[in-house]
């Protein structure tokens, strides 16, 4: 619809729908009197994480150029040089038990 992808909070809308296989469907969304949905201005905040050479971690991507020999080869878990990740001690291989949880209200 027009470029929004979702509501201002306490925005009025009028909207009309039809029943399609899948259920119940808006074809049309919008103002009280027919303009457009303002839509929420915010817009998630995306933080980039600056290159870094593979082979030394220095920011910039220079691999090819750097002077440093190459790391040996290490755990994607825990960082150790002594074991790769299949064997990571740290790592756990299951998923927690999640079937006794407990809510407080």
């Amino acid at each position: 619809m027009n470029g929004f992808r979702s509501l201002h909070d306490g925005e009025e809308v009028k909207v009309q729908y039809k029943k399609s296989s899948l259920g119940w469907e808006a074809t049309v969304v919008c103002g009280p009197n027919g303009e457009d949905c303002i839509g929420n201005v915010r817009r998630p905040k995306r933080r980039k994480r600056p290159d870094r050479c593979y082979n030394c971690g220095e920011a910039g991507h220079h691999a090819k150029e750097c002077n440093l020999p190459p790391l040996p080869k290490r755990c994607h878990h825990c960082k150790s040089i002594e074991h790769l990740v299949v064997d990571c001690p740290n790592k756990q291989d299951t998923p927690p038990d999640t079937s006794e949880t407990s809510t407080q209200s």
